[in-house]
């Protein structure tokens, strides 16, 4: 297991030295310039006064190619200043330019030989010249070094910041693990991503368009040989570790066998309660590829995301569940009042969420009516028993504490912030198109559509079931009613929705 690398390109703009090489050229009366390595002219110094012509052609050229290759190969292997003789009466002075330590071109000198008086002093102020330069080069690359490390950093916050948002609006673990391996692709160039996470019997992965997959991959076997390689990797490290890099096939003989070449994987732990639960990796069949510390800190950064994520999904749903329990309970608490009306909240519940699918609410939507079709009646926990399971005709007194359930149903629910867009289907699913309901009198398209969904699937269920003071009404029967109140009752087109739905679900009847 190695360690990753931190690799920058170097870029370098010789051509700002050309004014200060034509100064020394004219100056030592040599011919100064800065070759590459491979000894490629970078920049020229033309003010020499023309007793010095070093430029590889002529009768000369080849030989004084060679001389300069064993020149730069001198220089590379002692990184000092090198002196040697070309032909024609021709020396040749090589003196290394660096940066971070590196040899990255030379300056060189050509001049007569019979005018070296004066040689050591030449030499001296090469190699200061040298030294101004390299200093020049090194303040270039860490100033470019510390821009695009600000620039990529910027792109990395933003990365994360989007990541944030978007992960705060999911709701399931499985979609936050999809979310995540997408991001993976789209910012890492790498053959595979994947997210895995345990105990919940997880696993995303991902693959690029890459001949250096077989096409007959076992996923199952992969994800089993990936998870033991990583899993194993961050228990035999220390656990606060924010990533591994396994850049060798010595660490993988396995995974290699399966991919059918050497990877390199990068990966991060996601965690919980400092417990490592999963993790995040990206795998990698280039065998020149070097994961660079930005991707691997980015990377730690995804997972710590995904941690959170998974974090806040396990108490959204805790929190659901007690929510659910609540609820059932209060809904358990008002059929025991009422026997007559026992299961009703939940057939209602059945019915709108059907019409909730026919109509192609969205999810926001559908779960706020699923919560307000089970709760719509909630209110009549504070109607008294003898009225709700009167066996006759209600009186005026009695009919106005009915009535009163939708807006005490609204009071009650109003505190549980989490059921805020199902209010409106409480206070109102007694409400009439023609504006003659309770308790606002509202008219038309005035009325809630959770309201005008829930009044439909209220009234067929209340028609179909037995109550203290009627026996059922047949599925016919209840359908020719309600086609007899669309308009002035219910919305005439969701009701042409509801009975559409019905006759295509015989189990309902």
């Amino acid at each position: 297991m190695l360690l990753v690398e931190k690799k920058r390109e170097l870029k370098i703009d010789f051509k700002q030295f050309e004014l200060f090489l034509i100064h020394a050229s004219r100056l030592l009366n040599s011919s100064i310039q800065i070759k590459t390595l491979e000894g490629n002219i970078m920049v020229s110094g033309h003010g020499n006064p023309g007793e010095v012509i070093c430029n590889n052609q002529g009768a000369g050229s080849e030989k004084c190619r060679a001389e300069f290759f064993d020149l730069f190969r001198q220089i590379e292997k002692s990184k000092n200043t090198v002196e040697q003789n070309c032909y024609d009466n021709i020396k040749i002075i090589g003196i290394p330019l660096k940066c971070n330590m590196d040899l990255v071109a030379v300056l060189v000198a050509c001049k007569k030989s019979d005018q070296d008086n004066g040689s050591s002093n030449a030499i001296a102020f090469l190699e200061d010249m040298a030294d101004r330069i390299s200093s020049e080069i090194q303040g270039n690359f860490e100033v470019d070094n510390i821009a695009q490390e600000l620039s990529e950093k910027y792109e990395e916050l933003n990365l994360i910041y989007d990541l944030g948002k978007n992960l705060g609006k999911i709701s399931t673990s499985r979609k936050a693990a999809q979310f995540i391996n997408n991001q993976l692709q789209e910012t890492f160039s790498s053959n595979i991503s994947v997210v895995s996470i345990h105990g919940k019997d997880l696993h995303e992965i991902s693959y690029s368009d890459s001949a250096g997959l077989p096409a007959n991959i076992n996923e199952e076997t992969l994800i089993e040989k990936i998870d033991k390689l990583i899993i194993d990797g961050f228990r035999s490290h220390d656990i606060s570790l924010p990533y591994i890099v396994f850049n060798d096939t010595y660490d993988t003989p396995e995974l290699s066998a399966i991919l059918k070449g050497p990877v390199k994987i990068l990966a991060s732990p996601i965690k919980s309660k400092k417990d490592v639960t999963g993790y995040l990796c990206i795998i990698s069949i280039d065998q020149d590829k070097i994961f660079l510390t930005g991707e691997a800190m980015l990377m730690a950064s995804l997972a710590e995301q995904m941690s959170i994520a998974i974090t806040n999904v396990e108490l959204y749903e805790n929190m659901k569940d007690l929510l659910l329990n609540v609820i059932k309970t209060l809904v358990f608490s008002i059929e025991a009042k009422d026997t007559y009306t026992k299961g009703h909240s939940e057939r209602v519940n059945i019915l709108s969420m059907m019409v909730a699918e026919a109509m192609e609410l969205s999810p926001q939507e559908k779960d706020a009516l699923n919560w307000a079709s089970i709760l719509h009646d909630i209110g009549k926990i504070g109607v008294p028993e003898r009225v709700l399971t009167k066996p006759g005709k209600l009186t005026r007194e009695e009919f106005a504490l009915i009535r009163e359930h939708p807006e005490k149903g609204f009071n009650i629910l109003m505190p549980i912030d989490q059921l805020g867009e199902s209010l409106s289907g409480v206070r109102h699913h007694h409400e009439k198109m023609d504006g003659s309901g309770y308790p606002s009198g509202l008219k038309g398209q005035e009325i809630p559509l959770l309201a005008r969904i829930i009044a439909i699937a209220d009234t067929y269920d209340a028609m179909t079931s037995t109550r203290s003071y009627r026996t059922a009404r047949s599925y016919e029967e209840a359908q020719t009613e309600i086609k007899r109140v669309k308009g002035t009752q219910l919305d005439p087109k969701i009701v042409e929705i509801f009975i559409s739905c019905l006759n295509n679900s015989p189990h309902l009847k």
